[in-house]
């Protein structure tokens, strides 16, 4: 029998991105945040975010990401565009690098990582489509694997607090699939951030073809677990090429999309050395260079962005005349008052839904 194609999905992006001043993300980013609240509240207090890391991690680094999002729209392609002006808002209003990586070099911390949440809402069956992108889920992760860490693809996959195995129960918030308490949408938190936005409509697209095509099928968390932990650890290879297979018969999608993730060209640009502890200079160079690379994304100062509009003028930006962007208590301070205090009744509301009704 054949499926029928659902007619009316929605797709979102949370988009989490580091803002580094150089080499680490500090206060500073709450700068740029502020400002792009104040231009347009109404748009952006319920679509930003600012992140911390946790615990021990806090001595080495305190402030993590930032966060973007977009409306739902109708198309993976629609999406994508979405995503991009959202970047350009963000990039217009900030100086520091802006670092699209799943966790940073020389600063691996299991609370200090930078993922990409797609949204797919408009299901007639949530738990289907749940169960559907689980059994896809560690294949579609190949492709946005990018926190290299020396030995694997993924450091964030591999470490981070905010995702893991499946539990059984969609609602548990830190796994790499959730059904959300805030929103009626399958959640995949387990991407890592990446600034290709060509790659990140490949996977959409595919997971557009998975909960519209894909036969449904019992959820084996322990299947997933054991593929997942195989992905980690390695990356694409034998172990997920018969899910290639059988969603190439769903959707037209190339092999090298998994085969070669960007933690490849991270590794690349850092010149050979160990991305756990890369010299300062190559650290640097990397930051400047996927800055340059998420702007150009964005349609700023390289080539446009699907859907985003050349502005008149280019940002001044740290790094163009070749300086490093520097920190600025004074700007940090201003911006976590003009931002954060703001914010902290959406937050506390938030985390409370999202944590069934406890404050994490």
């Amino acid at each position: 029998m054949r499926a029928t194609a659902v007619p009316a999905l929605r797709f979102g992006l949370e988009e989490e991105v580091f803002l580094t001043y150089p080499d680490r993300p500090t206060l500073d980013g709450f700068w740029p945040l502020a400002r792009l609240l104040w231009s347009d509240p109404h748009s952006w207090y319920a679509r930003t975010a600012s992140n911390f890391a946790r615990g021990r991690d806090r001595a080495l680094c305190l402030m993590s990401g930032v966060e973007i999002a977009t409306a739902p729209a109708p198309s993976p392609d629609e999406a994508v565009s979405a995503l991009a002006l959202a970047r350009r808002a963000l990039a217009e209003r900030t100086d520091g690098w802006m670092v699209a990586m799943g966790a940073l070099p020389g600063l691996l911390l299991p609370t200090n990582t930078c993922g990409l949440h797609v949204h797919v809402g408009g299901l007639p069956d949530r738990l289907a489509a749940y169960r559907r992108l689980a059994r896809f889920l560690p294949l579609i992760l190949c492709a946005l694997q990018n926190s290299p860490d020396g030995r694997r693809p993924s450091y964030r996959l591999a470490r981070s607090y905010a995702i893991g195995p499946l539990t059984g129960d969609p609602a548990d918030r830190f796994q790499d699939l959730i059904l959300p308490r805030r929103l009626p949408t399958v959640e995949i938190r387990a991407f890592d951030s990446t600034a290709d936005l060509a790659r990140i409509g490949a996977v959409l697209r595919a997971v557009e073809a998975i909960v519209s095509r894909a036969p449904d099928a019992p959820l084996d968390v322990g299947a997933y677990a054991r593929l997942r932990a195989a992905v980690a650890e390695r990356g694409y290879g034998p172990h997920v090429r018969p899910l290639y297979l059988e969603l190439r018969r769903l959707v037209e999608v190339d092999e090298e999309l998994f085969r070669t993730p960007p933690a490849g060209e991270v590794v690349r640009l850092l010149g050979g050395h160990d991305p756990a502890a890369p010299p300062r200079e190559a650290l640097l160079s990397l930051f400047s260079e996927l800055d340059r690379r998420y702007r150009a994304s964005a349609g700023l100062g390289g080539a446009e962005a699907p859907g985003a509009r050349r502005p008149r003028r280019a940002p001044s930006r740290a790094g163009a005349a070749g300086r490093p962007p520097r920190p600025s208590p004074p700007r940090a301070a201003l911006g976590l008052v003009a931002y954060g205090l703001p914010k902290l009744p959406y937050v506390a509301w938030k985390a409370w839904v999202e944590n069934g009704g406890r404050l994490a």
